[in-house]
């Protein structure tokens, strides 16, 4: 019996593997189709709440601050991109599904640090929906994702003046158009948690109290009150400790 080397057996085997992926959708990792870029910035504009707008070059946050005198939560609005290849064809009548539709997202918040210690770990509702790809270039979308649970400002208990920093993975999934689940890759977003360190006294009212509001009644608010921008003092349930009202 005639021999083969250990070389053609390797050949053999890709040769193998490529035909078992011919018939399907394709063999690459769900990461690479599916991926999260970052947590965008939302659009300048005061008083007309959160607009974001879902482009490749648009400004991402390195870092979040979340004041828990004014907010139990983070919300995380999430630029993702898809790097599916379009397979719609209207010659063909066939339509696109390499469109991905986002149903919810893994979420694990840790303590900063070398230990790492997991304060909590969910899976979440989201939602979301990713054109494929044009080119080389991929298909972009936005997810928004609620990545600190309410029931962290109890297990943490800061005091006014304290602060922990946390780091929170988070990953997306859901299905394309044509029926087939995806996963993002993970991110990790480091959020500084805070108790008033986002309250700004300056707004106090026509009194001096943060209980009124300044002549005129307009406040100028960052679209998410206690997130990652100074919030007027009249949003914190803490104002009087904290600005001495």
């Amino acid at each position: 019996m005639r021999s083969v080397s250990p070389l053609r057996l390797v050949s053999l085997g890709l040769v193998v593997g490529l035909a078992a992926c011919l018939p399907l959708s394709g063999c690459a990792d769900n990461d690479s189709s599916l991926f999260i870029k970052g947590v965008l910035v939302p659009e300048e504009g005061e008083n007309e709440g959160c607009r974001y707008t879902a482009e490749g070059d648009a400004t991402l946050l390195l870092a979040g601050t979340l004041d828990l005198s004014i907010s139990n939560t983070y919300k995380m609005p999430l630029l993702l991109g898809n790097q599916l290849i379009p397979r719609g064809d209207a010659d063909k009548l066939r339509t696109e599904t390499a469109r991905i539709v986002i149903r919810g997202a893994v979420v694990t918040v840790l303590e900063a640090g070398a230990e790492q210690r997991e304060l909590f770990a969910f899976t979440t509702n989201a939602s979301g929906f990713v054109d494929p790809a044009s080119g080389s270039d991929p298909g972009w979308g936005l997810s928004i994702v609620h990545a600190i649970p309410s029931d962290l400002e109890a297990q943490l208990g800061l005091g006014l003046g304290e602060a922990i920093e946390l780091n929170v993975a988070v990953s997306v999934f859901g299905d394309t158009l044509g029926g087939d689940e995806v996963e993002s890759s993970t991110i990790t977003f480091p959020i500084f948690v805070c108790r008033g360190c986002l309250v700004d006294c300056s707004t106090a009212g026509f009194d001096g109290s943060c209980r009124t509001v300044p002549e005129g009644g307009e406040l100028d608010v960052y679209c998410n009150p206690g997130q990652d921008a100074p919030t007027p003092c009249q949003y914190s349930g803490d104002a009087d400790a904290i600005c001495g009202s």
